[in-house]
């Protein structure tokens, strides 16, 4: 069983409004999620990451998007959570309750604003091929700060 901790640091240098709430114990280094750094991305598992990080954080700029596409892979890579980035994002189903939101409101998921879905495709690319370290320590979970938790 793997040790968890509780993260009570908020993320405001990375974001003003998501916090990481558990991570495991141990080292916060990134790897690629299949392996060594490709150019090669899975198209469907791409998009999942992409839209995640736009509509989780289009509006924290590239440090929020950054924490948010951590929180996804950590999941990816930890075995309580699918094994997949789209799995992880439409694990519950489409209905709320949800970890992502966007996949359960039953509003569009088409991207509206051209520059924040640019960085999120970005960010996206840049996660899945060339990682840097984990801004959220590990972090599996995350929620806006305005929202109360039992978790932190």
């Amino acid at each position: 069983m793997t040790a968890r901790r509780t993260i009570t640091l908020s993320l405001a240098l990375l974001s003003s409004t998501l916090i990481p709430l558990i991570a495991p114990a141990g080292p916060a280094r990134a790897t690629p999620l299949w392996g060594e750094a490709t150019s090669v991305l899975e198209p469907e598992e791409f998009d999942c990451l992409a839209r995640t990080l736009y509509f989780e954080a289009g509006n924290q700029g590239r440090p929020g998007m950054e924490a948010v596409a951590a929180v996804v892979l950590n999941r990816v890579r930890d075995p309580a959570f699918p094994a997949t980035i789209c799995g992880v994002v439409r694990q519950g189903g489409e209905r709320p309750p949800c970890q992502f939101e966007w996949w359960c409101d039953g509003r569009s998921d088409a991207p509206s604003e051209p520059q924040p879905w640019r960085l999120a495709q970005q960010v996206a690319k840049e996660a899945l091929t060339d990682p840097v370290d984990d801004p959220t320590g590990q972090a599996l979970y995350f929620h806006a700060n305005y929202i109360t938790s039992s978790f932190h």
